[in-house]
């Protein structure tokens, strides 16, 4: 589960000239900045983690900032068509993820509360043979899954007892 968003970072996220700031990385990444695309890629920056396209709209409305459902997945499709967030496959059962795209890293979801988690990639993962490929690599995604330490603990306790 996410940790609760202060409205204190939420209206940070919304300001108008962190707005006009990441309007020059729109442009610079070849997409015009229009508000929805500006208020998406502003509020991900600055929660960080992995949501959901309905997590996002949840902490717009939060600041009495609304989109429609499907401008939101067009803008998030246009951020990631352009390299600026990336889709996660570490949702498991949920709704599909989306981060800021930054460095490469792997997931650990925990299947108890489903949390997600960054795993340092420092070395490159095993990469078959490309004769034994369908095609070409562009990237690469484990994920680890497994239970939490605060799950570990709680089934632990559960046990003890």
């Amino acid at each position: 589960m996410h940790e609760p968003i202060s409205l204190a970072t939420l209206r940070v996220a919304i300001d108008p000239e962190r707005l006009a700031l990441l309007g020059d990385d729109l442009r610079a990444a070849g997409l015009r900045a229009t508000r929805p695309r500006e208020l998406l890629y502003s509020i991900l920056k600055a929660i960080g983690g992995h949501r959901s396209v309905d997590d996002l709209l949840g902490l717009l409305a939060q600041v009495d900032e609304t989109l429609p459902r499907m401008s939101a997945y067009n803008v998030i499709a246009d951020l990631e068509r352009v390299g600026l967030v990336r889709r996660s496959g570490a949702g498991g059962s949920r709704a599909v993820l989306y981060e800021v795209k930054a460095d490469n890293h792997h997931h650990f979801v925990c299947r108890s509360c489903q949390a997600v988690f960054d795993i340092p990639a420092d070395t490159p993962p095993a990469i078959p043979d490309e004769h034994h490929l369908p095609g070409l690599i562009e990237e690469s995604e484990i994920i680890y899954r497994g239970l939490c330490r605060d799950c570990v603990a709680i089934e632990t306790a559960a046990n003890d007892e």
